[in-house]
């Protein structure tokens, strides 16, 4: 969302210097069987990110889609889904729509949509949005007022359908405002995406923004919710009926899962307002934006046995060289920061993660003449063990 900024303070690590771009002497498949030869305790502690490399082919396809499409240009918060057939689903909070004009630059009347979803097929891309009388490119979920609208997060593609974890927000002109009024469970019919239900969750007192991430882990859907308030945020954890996030909801309480989301507690501190939880090896997978500065380009891992954990933050790495001065002359614009890193398990290959995180600038003013700064970039990040096989002792 223009002007948001993610996370917090992840105070507990060990940074990489610098973006590695190779695999430190180990394949996917030697550092797979080192963590994997042992119990999960001592995978956590010996879990460590052993490269990332961007993924230049992926930023690549989606920049000629945004630059000569009919459709997306720009957007963030995305999530992607696994269709069956191949295809890939992404889905937005935000999106410019174009075509773009031959200038590069967007015009006033350029559509901004706060919720659309892009269909890939290998590489080819297709934009889907909803068409209403005098709104023919409007959100997937119609806005609940003039000055609010619902902003996609975390769901799950299951059972023929699709569930999105939607927020409700106040708007200024087209910035979303971190004032939350509530959150619904909206339900499309795939591959249609044809809107079937929505159905409105409990607001609690606290103030917990659910969606954060949704993660099918060991035959289980959890849910996870970040703090609504600050920067500092606190991650809970929720246990939703299997592939229904529709179905009532029980929420973690320190010791089980229990039905009173009054009695809620967080797992951690100190993470962003998205993120991922991602099964790799027998652990559990944290990938999350670190802020220990303003605008940080870091993305922070960690490691647990368990979807409630508690999570070992062992590594941060940078998500981009594009920032600051390189990212001014890249993109045309300054104070260009990253934010929102998660892990896009549906497209993971083993212990390698297909990482994304979102971009903007300070001054989102200025993306309609430099949309490109609001395009998510993507790394493949491979995870393994802090020493080779056999090197233990």
């Amino acid at each position: 969302m223009p002007g948001r900024v993610a996370g917090a303070l992840l105070a507990a690590l060990v940074l990489l210097g610098g973006l590695l771009l190779a695999s430190c002497g180990r394949s996917g498949a030697s550092a797979a069987a080192g963590l994997a030869a042992l119990p999960c305790g001592e995978r956590v502690r010996d879990a460590t990110v052993t490269a990332v490399v961007p993924d230049r082919s992926l930023d690549a396809a989606w920049a000629a889609y945004g630059d000569h499409g009919d459709g997306w240009v720009a957007g963030d918060s995305v999530h992607a889904y696994r269709l069956p057939g191949g295809q890939v689903l992404w889905t937005f909070a935000d999106s410019f729509l174009g075509p773009l004009p031959p200038s590069g630059h967007l015009g006033p009347s350029t559509p901004f949509v706060h919720s659309t979803a892009v269909i890939q097929d290998g590489r080819s891309f297709r934009t889907i949005w909803a068409s209403r009388p005098g709104k023919p490119r409007a959100s997937l979920l119609p806005d609940a007022h003039r000055n609010q609208a619902y902003l996609a997060l975390a769901g799950i593609a299951a059972n023929g359908r699709l569930q999105l974890l939607y927020l409700r927000e106040r708007i200024a002109g087209e910035v979303a405002i971190e004032q939350p009024a509530d959150e619904v469970v909206a339900t499309f019919a795939l591959p249609s995406l044809r809107l079937v239900s929505v159905r409105r969750l409990a607001v609690e007192e606290r103030g917990v923004v659910w969606g954060a991430a949704v993660s099918r882990l060991g035959g289980r859907t959890y849910v996870y919710g970040a703090s609504a308030s600050g920067g500092d945020k606190d991650l809970y954890v929720a246990l939703a009926p299997n592939g229904d996030l529709a179905g009532r909801w029980r929420y973690w309480d320190g010791q089980r899962f229990v039905a009173n989301p009054a009695r809620a507690v967080p797992i951690m501190t100190n993470v962003s307002s998205e993120l991922s939880v991602t099964s790799v090896d027998g652990m559990d997978v944290l990938v999350t934006t670190p802020t220990d500065t303003a605008y940080s380009n870091l993305v922070a891992v960690g490691f647990a046995c368990r979807p409630t954990g508690p999570f070992t933050l062992a590594t941060a790495f940078r998500a981009s060289d594009q920032t600051g001065p390189l990212g001014e002359r890249r993109f045309g614009v300054g104070d260009v920061y990253v934010y929102d890193a998660m892990d896009q398990a549906a497209l993971n290959e083993g212990d390698r993660l297909l990482v994304s995180y979102d971009q903007n600038t300070v001054n989102p003013k200025e993306l309609p003449t430099h949309p490109a700064v609001y395009r998510p970039g993507y790394l493949w990040v491979t995870i393994g063990p802090r020493r080779p096989a056999g090197g233990r002792g």
